[in-house]
């Protein structure tokens, strides 16, 4: 169950990311290809979340959860375009009912 607004992101049924959420935690799942703790790395595997498909960033701090960046792939975008995608991620937001969401995991 998805609580964006409280920091509970649920991508699948074994990736669920939460405040506290540990690189361990991560390797468990189905996720884990040998990814280095240390470094920002994209998932393969795209997400659908409130009806629409996400890529999946993460980011571990001292092996918790320090970020999860999702990008919506819903429509292509070329490198010049990225307003465009950037217009339609606000408006995903603002239908969640939320703004510009920046939570420090």
């Amino acid at each position: 169950m998805n609580n964006i607004s409280k920091g509970i992101i649920s991508l699948s049924d074994d990736l669920v990311i939460t405040s506290g959420y540990t690189f361990d935690q991560f390797r468990s799942t189905r996720y884990y290809k040998g990814q280095n703790p240390e470094r920002a790395f994209w998932l393969e595997e795209k997400f659908m979340l409130q009806g629409h498909t996400f890529m999946a960033g993460l980011f571990f701090r001292n092996g918790v959860i320090y970020m999860l960046s999702l990008l919506c792939c819903d429509l292509e975008f070329g490198m010049e375009e990225e307003k465009k995608r950037k217009e339609l991620h606000d408006e995903i937001l603002q239908s969640w009912g939320i703004g510009r969401l920046i939570y420090k995991m």
